[in-house]
C-alpha cells in the first residue's frame, strides 16, 4: 500500500513538473519572439530611412536647363524624404506612441522645409534683384534668427554690388564698320527701320535730328539733309523737290519676296490685306441711311465732308465698304438759321458780306464760357428729345409746350438745378437763333418757383479748417522733408491764406507765382466768377507762425526742383522710387480726387470729427477774415466774390459775433 502511494505521488509531481517546464519554455518562447519581433522592426525603419537618405544624397537626378527648376526640384525631394520616413515608421502593424512620435518629428521637419521655401520666395518676390538677395541670404547664414532683417538687408546691398559690377564688367559692343555719314544718329544704339519723320534708316522718330533742330530752333545757313538720296538744302535759294519714302505699304510692296521664301497663307493674307478680326461668322454687308439730321442739313455735310477730305482726315473710296454707318448732325442748327436771316435781308450767297455769315455763329456761341455752351447745349437736346417725341418742335417752342416739360421733369423727380438748366439752356437758344424768348411765360415763372420749394435738396456744407488745426498739422510735420507732405501742407495753406477753389489752385502755372521781400502774388488766371477771363491777382503775405504759407512756399520750390519762370502747373502728382520722391515730368495737373484723398487725410490728423472737404480751406480762411473784423470790400475782392449773399455763405460767425448784438442791446 505504501509503495502503491509513493508511486502516485512520484507520478503527480512528475506530472506537475512536466506542465511547468512546459508553461516555463512557453513564456521564454513569447518573450523571446516579441523582443526579436521589435528588434527586426526597428532594424528595418532604421534601414529604410538610411537608404532615403542615401537615395537623396547619391542621386545625380534629371539634368535642368533653368537653375529656378532644379532649386524647386532638389526642395521637393528633400520634402518627400521626411514624407517617406514618416510612412516608414507607420508602416507596422502595431504602431507604438513611440512610432507615432518620430512619425510627427519628420513630417514637422517636412513642413519645416516648405515654410523656409516659401519665406525665400517671399524674399526673392519682394526684392527688384530677386533671387540673387536669396542667394546671398543663404551663403551668408547668421547664429542670431533675431538678426533675420538685418541680414536680409546685407544680403540686398551684396546682390546690388554685384549686379552693378556685372553690368560694369560687359564690354560695349564694336561694331564691325563705321557708319556713312547720312545715316549717324546721336543716339548708342541703332534702330532697325526708317524714320517715321525723315524716312533715314537708322534712328526713330523721337531721335530724329531733324525734329531736334526744329524744336530748338535752330537752323545753320546751310543745312544738309539726305532724304531718298535727295539732298536739300535749307537757307538757299536752290530748293530741290523734298521727298520722303514713307515706311507705310513697305511690306505690301514686296509680296513677292515673301511668296518666294514659301510663307504660310496665314501670314500673306496679313501682309496683303491687313490684319482682320477672326469671327466665327462673317457679318452681313449694311448700308445705312444717313439720319434725318443730316438729310435736313444737306448743304452743312457736303461742304464739312469737303473740308475734311481737303484736310486730309479722310478718304474717297471707290468700292462700296461692308458697313456703311450713317451721319449725324449734332446741333441746335444755328448756323443754317442765320444764313437765311442774312438772305431774308436781302444779302445774296455770291457776294462778299454773305462769307461772314460762316463765322457769325461761332463767334455768338462764345457769348458763353465752353463749360455753360456744353452743359446748355445737352440741356436742350433733351428737350428736344421729349417734344419731337410728341410730334412737336422744338424750335421756336412754345411755352405751355415748354411747361408741360417742366411738370414731366418735376413728376419724375428732377431737382431744382435740372429745372434751371433746362429753362436757361431753351431761353438760351432762342435768343441766340434770333427768337423770342419763350420761357417768359407765368406758368414757366410759377413752375420754376414751385421748383425751389418742393424740388430743392438740402445743402450739407462742409466745415471749415480753423488756424489751430493749421498751426497743429504744421508742428506735426515741422520737421518733414517729404515732397508728398510738403506739397499736401502748401497747398492746404495757400488755400487757406488765398480763398482758393481748388480748380483754382490746381491750374496755378509755376509762371503764375511772383514771390516778393515778404508777400506772394498769385495770378489766378481763370475764375468761376471771372466770365470774360480778366484774371486776377491774389496777394498772401508772410506770416510769423509756422503754418506761414510764404515759408512753406519756398520750402515747397526748393525740394521740388520747379522753375517759377516755366508753363508747367505747379502743383503736380508725384512718383517714388525706393528713396526718391519727385513731381512727375509730364505736365499734368493734380487730379481731384487725388488732391482730396490726399488733402483731407492730412486734415483728419487734427481734426477727426469734422466733415470736411477741399473746399473747407476757402471757408476757413473767409471765416477767419469776417472774424477778426478784416475790412468787408477788401476781403470780398481777395475771395473774388461777386455778390455779399455768396460771401456770406462762406461765413461760419463765431459765438462772441453772435453775442455782439445782444450785448450792445443795453439789457
Amino acid at each position: 500500500m505504501d509503495a502503491e502511494l509513493q508511486e502516485q505521488i512520484r507520478i503527480q509531481v512528475s506530472n506537475i513538473l512536466t506542465v511547468n517546464q512546459n508553461d516555463m519554455m512557453n513564456q521564454m518562447r513569447s518573450i523571446i519572439s516579441s523582443e526579436m519581433g521589435e528588434m527586426h522592426v526597428q532594424q528595418q525603419q532604421l534601414a529604410e530611412t538610411q537608404v532615403s537618405k542615401i537615395e537623396a544624397t547619391l542621386t545625380d537626378g534629371p539634368k535642368f536647363k533653368k537653375r529656378g527648376n532644379e532649386e524647386q526640384f532638389k526642395q521637393n525631394v528633400k520634402v518627400l524624404s521626411k514624407m517617406k520616413e514618416a510612412d516608414s515608421i507607420l508602416d507596422g502593424n502595431n504602431p507604438t506612441p513611440d512610432t507615432v512620435c518620430k512619425a510627427k518629428e519628420k513630417l514637422a521637419e517636412g513642413i519645416s522645409l516648405m515654410n523656409y521655401r516659401q519665406k525665400l520666395i517671399r524674399i526673392a518676390d519682394s526684392s527688384e534683384l530677386g533671387w540673387r538677395v536669396v542667394h546671398e541670404y543663404e551663403t551668408n547664414p547668421l547664429a542670431d534668427d533675431s538678426e533675420d532683417e538685418r541680414k536680409l538687408y546685407k544680403a540686398e546691398n551684396r546682390a546690388e554690388r554685384k549686379v552693378k559690377a556685372d553690368k560694369t564688367k560687359k564690354a560695349r559692343r564694336v561694331h564691325p564698320y563705321v557708319q556713312p555719314a547720312e545715316q549717324a544718329v546721336t543716339s548708342m544704339t541703332r534702330k532697325p527701320g526708317r524714320c517715321f519723320n525723315c524716312g533715314v534708316k537708322g534712328h526713330w522718330k523721337q531721335e530724329c535730328p531733324e525734329k531736334q533742330q526744329r524744336k530748338n530752333d535752330k537752323i545753320s545757313n546751310i543745312n544738309t539733309l539726305y532724304r531718298n538720296n535727295i539732298e536739300v538744302h535749307v537757307d538757299n535759294l536752290r530748293t530741290k523737290v523734298d521727298t520722303i519714302k514713307s515706311p507705310v505699304n513697305s511690306l505690301r510692296i514686296h509680296i513677292n519676296k515673301w511668296k518666294i521664301i514659301q510663307a504660310s497663307d496665314y501670314i500673306l493674307n496679313v501682309i496683303e490685306k491687313g490684319y482682320m478680326l477672326p469671327l466665327k461668322t462673317l457679318p452681313e454687308n449694311v448700308l445705312l441711311d444717313n439720319n434725318r439730321s443730316a438729310k435736313e442739313n444737306k448743304s452743312f455735310v457736303t461742304d464739312e465732308i469737303e473740308k475734311l477730305l481737303s484736310k486730309g482726315c479722310i478718304s474717297e473710296v471707290f468700292v462700296k465698304p461692308k458697313v456703311v454707318n450713317p451721319l449725324t448732325v449734332a446741333g441746335i442748327g444755328l448756323r443754317d438759321k442765320i444764313k437765311d436771316d442774312v438772305k431774308e435781308a436781302g444779302v445774296d450767297e455770291e457776294s462778299e458780306l454773305f462769307k461772314y455769315a460762316e463765322h457769325m455763329s461761332s463767334y455768338i456761341v462764345n457769348s458763353r464760357s465752353d463749360n455753360t455752351a456744353k452743359s446748355y447745349f445737352y440741356a436742350f437736346k433733351r428737350w428736344e428729345t421729349f417734344i419731337k417725341k410728341h410730334g412737336f418742335q422744338a424750335l421756336p417752342a412754345q411755352p405751355v409746350h415748354i411747361a408741360l416739360y417742366i411738370t414731366y421733369l418735376l413728376d419724375t423727380g428732377a431737382t431744382c438745378n435740372t429745372i434751371n438748366s433746362a429753362i436757361y439752356s431753351i431761353k438760351w437758344v432762342h435768343e441766340m437763333s434770333n427768337f423770342a424768348d419763350p420761357t417768359k411765360n407765368s406758368y414757366i415763372h410759377s413752375l420754376q418757383e414751385s421748383a425751389k420749394r418742393v424740388a430743392t435738396v438740402k445743402k450739407h456744407k462742409k466745415d471749415p479748417v480753423s488756424l489751430d488745426m493749421l498751426l497743429k498739422l504744421c508742428s506735426m510735420f515741422s520737421d518733414s522733408q517729404d515732397l508728398l507732405v510738403v506739397r499736401d501742407l502748401t497747398m492746404i495753406l495757400l488755400s487757406f491764406a488765398g480763398f482758393l477753389r481748388f480748380d483754382e489752385i490746381s491750374s496755378l502755372l509755376c509762371k503764375n507765382v511772383e514771390v516778393k521781400s515778404d508777400y506772394l502774388i498769385l495770378y489766378i488766371e481763370k475764375s468761376k466768377t471771372d466770365q470774360y477771363r480778366n484774371g486776377n491777382e491774389v496777394l498772401i503775405s508772410k506770416g510769423d507762425t509756422i503754418a506761414c504759407p510764404y515759408e512753406m512756399f519756398l520750402k515747397y520750390v526748393n525740394l521740388s526742383g520747379v522753375i517759377l519762370e516755366s508753363n508747367f502747373f505747379l502743383f503736380r502728382p508725384i512718383f517714388r522710387s525706393k528713396s526718391i520722391c519727385k513731381l512727375i515730368y509730364k505736365n499734368k495737373k493734380l487730379s481731384y480726387t487725388t488732391a482730396r484723398e490726399s488733402i483731407i487725410s492730412r486734415l483728419k490728423l487734427v481734426s477727426k470729427d469734422l466733415k470736411l472737404g477741399l473746399h473747407s480751406m476757402r471757408s476757413g480762411g473767409a471765416t477767419a477774415a469776417a472774424n477778426s473784423d478784416v475790412n468787408d470790400r477788401v476781403w470780398k475782392r481777395h475771395g473774388r466774390w461777386k455778390s455779399d449773399s455768396s460771401k456770406d455763405g462762406y461765413v461760419v460767425d463765431s459765438v462772441d459775433k453772435r453775442l455782439q448784438v445782444t450785448k450792445h442791446l443795453g439789457l
